[in-house]
Parts: C-alpha cells; sequence; structure tokens
C-alpha cells in the first residue's frame, strides 16, 4: 500500500489505527486462504501419487518423489509465512516443482502445479516480480509439454490460459483489498487535515479578536493609567489629604495590573504561553504591593500539572485576589495550595474584614467564570461567607 505520510513525520493516531486495521485485514485474509492452500495442496497430490509414472524410489518414480516434497514444502513454508524476501524463492521452488512435475507426468494434470505458483505470485509479490516469476513458470509449463508430443499445441494454450486467467484474478483481488486499505487511510488523513483546517481558522480567528481587544482594552488601559498618574502628581502638589493620594496611587497600580492582565491575555489568544502555578508567588506579590495583607502556603509535593489545571488554578487565585482587594482589603487573606494525590486544590479565605459583600452571594460574573472553567475540567468550586468573612475553594483533578 503507498504510504502518503510525509517523510519524517509521525502519523496521527487516526492515520495510524487505520493502517493496523488494514494489516488485520491482510492478516485475517491469509488466515481464509490457508484452508484453500491445503485443499489445493491434496488436489496436487493425490493425482500425482496415482499418475504414471508413480512415486517411488528409482528412475523417473525418484524425480517425481523429489519434485513432490519440493512443492510440497515449498507451500508448507508459505502458508507459514506472510510476506518478505524468502516469498520469491518458495514461489519459485513452487513453480520449478510443479514444471518439474508436469514434464515428469505429462499425462497428467499437468496444469494444476504450476499454475498455483503464478497465482500465489501476483498475490505475495509485488506486480513486477510476479510478472516475471509468472514468465518464467509459464515459459517451463509450455516447454515441458512441447517436450511430451501428444496434443502439444492444444495443450499449451490450455495450460497458458489457465495461468493468465489465474493471474489476472489474483491481481485484480489483491488490487481490490490495497484500495479498500489505501481508501481508509485517505479517508483518515482527510479528517486530519480538516482538524488543522479548522485549527489554522481557530488561530486566525483568536488573531483578529486579540488584536480587537488589544486596541479596545490596552489603548483605554493605557490612558487611564497616565490620567491616574497624573492626577496623583496634581494632588502631590497641592497638598492633597495622604488618604487621597495612597487611593490614587493604589488605583495607578490596579490601572497597570489591569494592562498587564489585558496583555497576557492578548497573548494567550495569540498563542502564546499562559500563566500557570509557577507564577503563583508572583500574583501574590503583585496584591501584597496594592496593600492586600496576603500569605501564600504550599501542602503536599509539587509536581506537574496538566496546562490547562494549572491555568484554572492560577485564574481562580487571580479572581479571588481581585476580590479581596476591591471588598475586603483590610483583612487578611490566605492562599494555601494543595497537592493531593487525586487532584489539586486551591483555596483563598478573607478573614477580619469590615466589608464584604460578596458574603454569600456565591459570585459574581467572575464567580462564574471560575466555576464554569473548573468544571469543564472535571473540578469543584465551592464559594460562600465563612464564621470570619468569605472562601473560595476550587479542587480539579491531577
Amino acid at each position: 500500500m503507498t504510504d502518503r505520510a510525509d517523510a519524517g513525520s509521525e502519523p496521527s493516531a487516526r492515520v495510524a489505527l487505520a493502517r493496523r486495521r488494514a494489516a488485520e485485514r491482510r492478516a485475517e485474509r491469509g488466515a481464509r486462504l490457508r484452508p484453500l492452500a491445503l485443499l489445493v495442496l491434496a488436489v496436487v497430490v493425490v493425482p500425482v501419487a496415482f499418475s504414471h509414472p508413480r512415486p517411488s524410489g528409482h528412475g523417473t518414480g525418484l524425480g517425481v518423489t523429489l519434485a513432490l516434497v519440493a512443492y510440497a514444502g515449498a507451500v508448507a513454508f508459505m502458508l507459514r509465512r506472510d510476506g518478505g524476501v524468502a516469498d520469491v524463492a518458495a514461489i519459485v521452488a513452487i513453480g520449478g516443482a510443479g514444471v518439474a512435475l508436469a514434464a515428469l507426468q505429462p499425462h497428467g494434470l499437468v496444469e494444476l502445479a504450476p499454475s498455483v505458483a503464478v497465482w500465489t505470485a501476483f498475490v505475495r509479490l509485488p506486480p513486477l516480480a510476479a510478472a516475471v516469476v509468472a514468465a518464467a513458470v509459464i515459459a517451463g509449463l509450455d516447454g515441458g509439454i512441447a517436450a511430451g508430443g501428444v496434443h502439444a499445441g492444444e495443450s499449451i494454450a490450455a495450460a497458458t490460459l489457465l495461468c493468465l486467467v489465474l493471474a489476472a484474478s489474483a491481481y485484480f483481488m489483491r488490487r481490490a483489498t490495497e484500495s479498500r486499505d489505501e481508501i481508509e487511510v485517505l479517508l483518515a488523513e482527510l479528517e486530519d487535515a480538516r482538524e488543522a483546517e479548522t485549527r489554522a481558522a481557530a488561530a486566525a480567528e483568536r488573531t483578529r479578536i486579540a488584536r480587537e481587544l488589544h486596541d479596545v482594552l490596552a489603548h483605554s488601559l493605557s490612558a487611564l493609567t497616565i490620567q491616574l498618574e497624573g492626577a496623583r502628581l496634581l494632588a502631590t502638589r497641592d497638598g492633597a489629604a495622604r488618604g487621597l493620594r495612597d487611593a490614587l496611587e493604589r488605583a495607578g497600580e490596579l490601572a497597570k495590573e489591569g494592562l498587564g492582565d489585558a496583555r497576557r491575555a492578548v497573548g494567550a489568544l495569540r498563542g502564546d504561553g499562559e500563566p500557570a502555578l509557577a507564577a503563583l508567588p508572583e500574583l501574590v506579590d503583585r496584591f501584597r504591593r496594592l496593600d492586600l495583607d496576603v500569605t501564600l502556603a504550599v501542602e503536599g509535593e509539587p509536581r506537574a500539572v496538566a496546562p490547562e489545571t494549572s491555568l484554572a488554578l492560577y485564574r481562580a487565585a487571580q479572581e479571588a485576589l481581585t476580590n479581596a482587594v476591591r471588598y475586603a482589603r483590610d483583612g487578611t487573606t490566605t492562599v494555601i495550595l494543595r497537592y493531593g494525590e487525586a487532584d489539586v486544590s486551591l483555596a483563598v479565605e478573607d478573614r477580619d474584614a469590615t466589608a464584604m459583600p460578596l458574603a454569600g452571594a456565591g459570585g459574581g460574573n467572575g464567580l462564574v467564570g471560575m466555576r464554569e472553567r473548573v468544571e469543564a475540567l472535571g473540578g469543584t468550586m465551592a464559594a460562600g461567607a465563612t464564621a470570619a468573612g468569605f472562601r473560595v475553594e476550587v479542587a480539579v483533578p491531577a
């Protein structure tokens, strides 16, 4: 079967499965043909055993015996194999022994034994090699019949026609089965191509969305950052209250963080690297610089997790800490990352805050999006009020 895979490239799982099924079908066809081969061998051996001269241990009978043994041995060898260079030698041996039997027993079924070699050649060998072997067998068979001299012309024509018919039937049978196998592989490759085209279209759409987000968010947040910095400098120059200056400074920091998040989101849409659990300490430090009293604890043995799991936990921490900055800045926040045997969990808990607008609500759009992301990975999420504040906990299978 023609291999259409690119040189040096590994086939996809779908193409590999199609090729494996083709190999299994070839093995099944070989198994189904073995009983037929045994029947043909019996049809050849029985007439030879009772034709003149019969197999014996001397003279022409010895030649018949040796040719019959060689023929049966070569057929048995073929039954134990399925492809390979040795097939050529075995088929040549079948053809040679068949021609010898035809020459030694000119009054027997001279056409049957050599024609088996012709049929087998077109079933097992490449077309060119099969044609060469068949031509040699037919030539030897016709020569043996001609040496017999009795109705040689008619016998040669009948033997040649039988061999050609068997050769044609074997060739077209093989081409039909190979075409079926090739079609299945081509269909698998077509499915791969369609999926690649879909991925390319999705990547192009993500790039377009990324450009739009960059224009809308990044430019707006950049302008907001500049305006807040200007307002802070103006408040400092005019001697505004310290609380106002601090509020403007924190607003500027939040705008900068938002600009950084927007750029990372755009990068993710473009296919760039996405944040992961390794960046969790950095995330906590960023919120600590916004005057949030937050600590990070890691429990269990850290290990590598799937990228989508890592991203989901990182986004959960980011959303929970953002809510803590908005609604529980005057309290204390604890982030606990726990590596369990079956899952990885993250808990963010606020305590001792004077204002908790989210308590008992279960979350707004941010928490809804967090829940959808976690549940899509087969995980769970819980968010709600506690005796001392508010707690968000997510767990994702490792």
